[in-house]
Order: structure tokens, then C-alpha cells, then sequence
């Protein structure tokens, strides 16, 4: 299984640790290929990285995706899981795992909650060919937005409810939410 994680890069100082989430996950599971993509951003000019995260997958032919925010980290089973799942669902078109927050709200891999606000990037590994040439909308919910269009009521899509990611736990800030609803 060829796997393509791309991290569109704003804080640099993160990577570090970002990448030993990925290694630990891949020692875990060795018949998985892992390729780690980055992109800087350093200027913030792209919201969301998004721009970045197309340039990537522009990039990419083969193989699954996974995007994984540069403060989002892998569960060191996220792998094992994976591929244990793609052994015995070979046709599958993307996997989805549970994901913890900073405030501990957990993010349920459930066919229900493949729509914007309920799925984060980092909890979704998508067929590439499957993608095909749809893109991430450049907005600040555009990774989110992207994953609804692919996986919303799709059949061929399977749910692991193991927490395997731990979304911006680099940062400590849950910025779940677009800044200006932050506010309110």
C-alpha cells in the first residue's frame, strides 16, 4: 500500500514532531509506503493551506492521501489500523478513523459525518485515483468542504471507530471553527 501524507507548512518548528507521529505509525506498519509531502507557506498566504495542499496532490498519481495539518499528529496505530482495513476491504475507495480534539470532543468516523464541521482532513485516507481531479475549495472549511463532496453518502467508504488522530495537538488550540464565529 502506497501512501502519500501531505502537510501544507505554516509552522516549520511543528514538523519535528509530525514526522515522528508518521514514522511511529509506519514502524507499526511496515507493508505500508510512506511518503511525506511538504509545502511551505511560510507568509500565511494561502488560507488553510489549501492552494498548497492542490499543489501537492497536482503531484501525485498513485496511491492514497492523507493530509495531515502541520499540528495534526498520527496515533502510533493509525497505520496498523489502516492497512489492516485495506487487507480485507481491497476496493474500497477511502478510510476513515475517529479524531480527538484539543477540547476532547472526539470526531466520529460515521458515514453521517463525512459533511463540512463533523470530518477533519486528518481523519481521511482517500484512493487517489478516486479524487480524480477534484480540488480543495481555497477557503478556510475548503479541506472539509473537499471531503463532503468526495465521501458524503458514499458506499464504498470504510469507518474505523478507533481515535487515531489528534488534531492540533502541536498547537493546543481548537480552531475547529472559522475565526470569526470564534468570537461570537
Amino acid at each position: 500500500m502506497k501512501l502519500h501524507v501531505l502537510t501544507a507548512v505554516t509552522r516549520p518548528e511543528n514538523l519535528p514532531a509530525v514526522q515522528k507521529s508518521i514514522f511511529a505509525a509506519n514502524d507499526l506498519a511496515p507493508d505500508v509506503d510512506v511518503e511525506w509531502h511538504r509545502y511551505e507557506d511560510l507568509q500565511k498566504e494561502h488560507v488553510g493551506g489549501q492552494h498548497t495542499k492542490n499543489i501537492m496532490l497536482s503531484r501525485i498519481t498513485d496511491g492514497w492521501v492523507c493530509i495531515l495539518d502541520d499540528d495534526t499528529v498520527m496515533h502510533a496505530s493509525f497505520l496498523r489500523h489502516i492497512y489492516k482495513a485495506y487487507r480485507k476491504n481491497k476496493f474500497a475507495n477511502a478510510f476513515v478513523v475517529s479524531q480527538r480534539r484539543t477540547t476532547n470532543v472526539v470526531l466520529q468516523a460515521r458515514p453521517e459525518n463525512m459533511i463540512l464541521g463533523k470530518v477533519d482532513a486528518g481523519q481521511v485516507l482517500i484512493r487517489r485515483d478516486y479524487i480524480g481531479n477534484a480540488k480543495i475549495p481555497e477557503t478556510y472549511a475548503g479541506d472539509g468542504e473537499w471531503i463532503e463532496f468526495l465521501l458524503h453518502g458514499q458506499p464504498d467508504v470504510v469507518f474505523l471507530p478507533q481515535v487515531l488522530s489528534l488534531h492540533n495537538v502541536l498547537s493546543g488550540v481548537d480552531v475547529s471553527e472559522p475565526p470569526e464565529r470564534m468570537q461570537a
